[in-house]
């Protein structure tokens, strides 16, 4: 689940002076706005933060450790919708997975059906959204030819190729994980991209 706020200027530069200050986030804000930001998480108590992250630490390890799973990570195409300058991906080809390199794929899926209860798939990119297409046809490949079953999957993307068409897809394919990357506020983000 994506949860997004939006502030207004007076409220981001509040929210500033509590990232500088936490220990005087409850003077600083309204009591509203400060139950607000508790209830979702946007202020945590240091324990609390040390605790989700310790969570999702043993939730990674465990994951990689986990015998009974196959883990796939596919990029449908390295090509992306944006020109990032950090980004080394400008320099690769933007062609998108050939039917023939997603079958190969399958077929290694396949050598495992009797070693493993399913395997979970992840998109990368470039930004994988931009290759839709090549996302669609694998799904329907894996439906057709996969011997192993497709427990759920997840995506890396900037999210401006997103619409609901899109996120209904993914959704009826298991997708129940993903991440949009976002560069810093509007200002540095849109520098940056």
């Amino acid at each position: 689940m994506l949860s997004l706020i939006n502030l207004d200027k007076e409220s981001y530069e509040t929210l500033c002076l509590v990232e500088k200050h936490p220990d005087r986030a409850e003077a600083l804000l309204d009591e509203d706005t400060y139950k607000y930001f508790v209830k979702n998480k946007v202020l945590v108590k240091e324990y609390e933060d040390k605790d989700y992250i310790n969570k999702l630490s043993y939730t990674k390890r465990y994951a990689c450790a986990e015998e009974s799973k196959l883990g796939i990570v596919l990029c449908p195409t390295l090509g992306c919708n944006f020109a990032c300058p950090y980004c080394y991906e400008d320099k690769l080809s933007s062609k998108p997975m050939s039917v023939e390199t997603q079958m190969k794929v399958i077929d290694f899926i396949n050598m495992y059906k009797d070693k493993k209860k399913g395997f979970t798939l992840n998109w990368h990119g470039g930004e994988p959204l931009s290759s839709f297409k090549t996302i669609k046809q694998f799904y329907d490949l894996v439906e057709k030819y996969a011997e192993l079953p497709l427990l759920h999957s997840s995506m890396v993307s900037n999210g401006y190729l997103l619409n609901q068409e899109i996120c209904e897809y993914l959704e009826s394919k298991k997708l129940n994980y993903l991440q949009i990357t976002i560069d810093g506020n509007k200002v540095t983000h849109n520098k940056t991209r």
